[in-house]
């Protein structure tokens, strides 16, 4: 599989993900359709937006690849119309896997791009988590990514760095990449379940 491919599913994994997640924050909220979407739209591509502007990628990813909008119509369609209870735990997942896959798609851009082992975590950090500041900010919620028992920009840092250092021994982007995004995801979630949190 070509390292176009994995990017682009990754990508769209993480994509998909933070959109979900915003989603159902403004579902939580009682938003109506269009705040639902513009929240899930800004949680899923603002963080990537900010990371393309800083690597002076243009044009910015989404607007290469339009179908992400048109998909988020569907989805914000699925989440309003459907009558489920709604509980801020749900977040859990989709944004888990959310800053999994764009930990490991920035870094890999970060590399590519021949920055610093240093440069690289931090736009890492700041790609994963930008989408969830503004999601948080918009819906009137104490950002997520600030508050202390969250290790949210912790995990993405050290999976970044974690990234560079085993890109350096001969393992396919694929499996690389899996493997960060197993790390990643398991130490968000222990994280959580185990409330570790800085004193």
């Amino acid at each position: 599989m070509s390292l176009n491919i994995i990017f682009y599913l990754l990508e769209s994994i993480g994509i998909l993900s933070f959109f979900i997640s915003g989603a159902l924050l403004a579902k939580y909220k009682n938003f109506d359709p269009i705040g639902i979407y513009i929240i899930g739209f800004v949680t899923a591509l603002g963080g990537g937006t900010l990371r393309d502007i800083i690597l002076d990628q243009p044009p910015v990813y989404w607007i290469q690849h339009s179908e992400y909008p048109l998909i988020f119509i569907l989805l914000t369609a699925v989440i309003y119309l459907v009558k489920f209870p709604i509980k801020s735990k749900f977040l859990l997942i989709p944004d888990t896997l959310g800053i999994a896959t764009f930990c490991v798609t920035s870094t890999q851009l970060g590399i590519e791009t021949n920055l610093p082992v240093i440069i690289i975590a931090i736009i890492s950090v700041i790609s994963t988590c930008f989408g969830g500041l503004l999601r948080d900010l918009l819906c009137n919620e104490t950002p997520y990514v600030f508050q202390k028992e969250s290790l949210y920009a912790t995990v993405v840092f050290l999976g970044s760095l974690s990234y560079v250092g085993l890109s350096l021994f001969p393992l396919s982007v694929g499996i690389l990449s899996f493997t960060i995004l197993c790390i990643v995801s398991i130490f968000r979630l222990l994280s959580y379940r185990y409330n570790w949190r800085f004193k």
